[in-house]
């Protein structure tokens, strides 16, 4: 079985816990058009201000795609 490729990219998540951006910073392999597509169906636990408040937040995520 094929190990896939390692990419990362710079994702910002909204307050709901969304991807409403993302920015492709590193590729293990050839480019991949849909790898980039992919972080759009991510989701996460939204990050919290200080006083536990969903906010908007920026983190570097790696990937496999296979």
């Amino acid at each position: 079985a094929s190990e896939g490729e390692l990419y990362s990219a710079r994702v910002i998540t909204g307050a709901e816990g969304d991807v409403v951006g993302a920015k492709p910073l590193h590729s293990a392999g050839p480019e991949d058009p849909d790898a980039a597509n992919m972080i759009f169906r991510f989701r996460y636990a939204p990050a919290l201000d200080d006083d536990g408040h969903p906010i908007k937040s920026t983190i570097e995520q790696p990937f496999l795609v296979q």
